[in-house]
């Protein structure tokens, strides 16, 4: 066990779904930067929901995490082509909050979805740089719930739904 992994995640404060983040992206890199390789940094911010490649080299978490990614983009994509054609399909059971009409709601249950993931497979590794990752995915995650703010996205979409006329 790297010692510098025990001493790191000790030092992280705790992140739970519905409440408020408490640290940033961007600190936790920074945090990280003091304790790690650069080559183990650089992996943490290079990693992306968009990239479902298993590289070589890629650790257990990031393989398992790359697959589900894969899978649930997969099952959404196939839910919202079936909407568009006015097709409905039947869902997996485990997936049935892809039929959420609200938006907000859908997305907020995807990120739910996914932080799941992250908790099951939180029992599998003991500071480690599985870990690392884990907690980096979370605070991916609260930022992206924080993002949805509804002042903001009202300003936009009414901004854009205006008709101006002359």
């Amino acid at each position: 066990m790297n010692t510098n992994y025990y001493y790191l995640l000790s030092s992280l404060p705790s992140l739970k779904f519905d409440e408020d983040l408490v640290i940033l992206k961007q600190d936790f890199i920074d945090e990280c930067d003091k304790w790690l390789l650069k080559k183990d940094v650089n992996k943490i911010k290079h990693l992306s929901d968009a990239n479902y490649i298993v590289a070589r080299g890629d650790i257990s978490f990031i393989v398992d995490w790359k697959q589900f990614n894969k899978e649930l983009q997969e099952n959404i994509n196939v839910v919202r082509k079936s909407n568009l054609d006015d097709k409905k399909v039947k869902v997996p059971e485990h997936l049935n909050f892809l039929e959420e009409e609200n938006p907000l709601l859908l997305e907020t249950a995807i990120e739910k979805y996914k932080w799941n993931f992250i908790k099951e497979h939180e029992l599998k590794y003991y500071f480690d740089f599985n870990c690392l990752i884990m907690y980096y995915l979370k605070i991916c995650i609260l930022e992206r719930l924080q993002s949805f703010n509804k002042i903001k996205g009202e300003k936009i979409f009414y901004n854009l739904c205006e008709v101006k006329y002359e």
